[in-house]
């Protein structure tokens, strides 16, 4: 049974404040704080004196707006979670309420039960989390100037990127991660799906999670261990950790590349494998990942205008300063009858296909539809151990790297 989650509610207008109530009374664990509290100056006083898990902020106050109230709040009690409330809404008030400290972003307009209920019980959870974490923070001790020597080596970071839609890039992190690991067991492995909008990495695993890499990104300040823990689930059958795509469309304004940088840079001291599954369209996140990627798989298939578009990524990684070793070109769903054989496709765009995965419809379509990677579900099977084969040779290539 959920703990009681305790809610404050300020809101102005008056209408919207009783319809808001009239859904927060329907959530069993939720302890609505009684109040009309319709001003900034009595709203912190409140928030201070009764420290509530969330409290739903209307934007537009009188005196400090929504925003500044948050940034006081989050400052004194990084407990308390707020939800900005706000009849429109635009990316860019969206962007300031999260870098002030919000946990979310309502539109009360068009606002439903379903909807209010999933971001406060989102919100309760930070909380609690925020709690434990205050709780329990375990003594820290300086390392021995003998110990430094013999630090922990740090884990790969493999980001798998096509800048075509529809390459099949999900289907190789899945099976890709699930490959790795099963060359050793006791490895750790993870894979984040960046693809913020339209990622199915959870899918593709028969999982579904309302936590990601988002509810670490308005925290970053705060990383550590813990925070990264809370928001992975781990895979039984397969023993892979999960960060998946946040469950309803995020705004990647929030996600900056320096921020996604620092997440994944901590997470090297945590996992020996770190998949990283992105989207076609570029984005500053996907950048300052590849940017510190061991290993850039770019997915590519038999079609001139993914070829075309693969050399047209290759130049900007050129541009980058990406080495162009770091980058390897897998052609997924592979058919050896094509006219358009690997020779070719090295000869057009100028660098050597790496690997190829065989054509096989009917088994990748199968494997997502059960949520099982077809490499634990059907090892046998040629398209499964092309993918043993790659990852055998990412393994080799990053041990590679790290003699160099």
């Amino acid at each position: 049974m959920k703990n009681k989650t305790t809610v404050l509610l300020v809101e102005v207008l008056p209408k919207v404040a009783q319809r808001l109530r009239n859904f927060l009374e329907q959530i069993n664990y939720i302890e609505l704080i009684p109040g009309n509290i319709t001003n900034s100056e009595i709203a912190i006083e409140t928030i201070r004196q009764t420290k509530p898990d969330v409290v739903l902020l209307e934007l537009d106050l009188p005196g400090m707006n929504g925003i500044q109230v948050t940034e006081v709040i989050r400052r004194d009690n990084p407990v308390t979670q707020i939800v900005i409330l706000s009849e429109v809404s635009s990316a860019e008030t969206v962007r300031l309420a999260m870098r002030a400290g919000a946990s979310d972003f309502l539109n009360y307009k068009n606002l439903n039960f379903e909807e209010l209920e999933s971001v406060v019980e989102r919100a309760a959870d930070l909380a609690d989390q925020e709690k434990m974490r205050i709780a329990y923070r375990p003594p820290t001790r300086e390392k021995p100037v003998e110990e430094e020597k013999d630090l922990p080596k740090l884990g790969k970071v493999i980001t798998v990127y096509s800048p075509k839609g529809g390459a099949g890039v999900s289907t190789v992190v899945a099976n890709l991660g699930y490959s790795l690991k099963n060359l050793n067991k006791e490895r750790k492995v993870i894979l984040i799906d960046l693809d913020l909008q339209f990622g199915d990495i959870g899918i593709l695993y028969n999982q579904i999670t309302n936590r990601s890499i988002m509810d670490i990104a308005i925290r970053v300040q705060n990383l550590d261990d813990e925070l990264v823990e809370n928001v992975i689930f781990n895979d039984q059958p397969t023993k892979v950790d999960l960060m998946a795509a946040p469950y309803r469309l995020e705004l990647d304004e929030i996600l900056t590349g320096p921020v996604a940088s620092q997440i994944i840079e901590h997470m090297r001291h945590m996992y020996d494998y770190i998949l990283i599954n992105t989207n076609s369209y570029i984005t500053e996140a996907t950048l300052s990942t590849m940017g510190i990627s061991d290993l850039i798989i770019l997915v590519g298939i038999q079609q001139v205008a993914t070829i075309r578009s693969v050399r047209s990524f290759l130049g900007l990684a050129s541009e980058l300063g990406f080495p162009r070793e770091r980058i390897l070109l897998v052609m997924n769903r592979f058919d050896s009858t094509s006219t358009i054989t690997s020779k070719k496709v090295s000869d057009m765009i100028n660098i050597n296909v790496f690997h190829t995965i065989p054509l096989d419809p009917k088994t990748a379509e199968k494997a997502a539809n059960l949520g099982i990677p077809y490499a634990f579900d059907s090892s046998r099977l040629e398209i499964s151990r092309s993918i043993f084969s790659l990852a055998e040779q990412v393994r080799n290539k990053v041990a590679e790297k790290e003699k160099v």
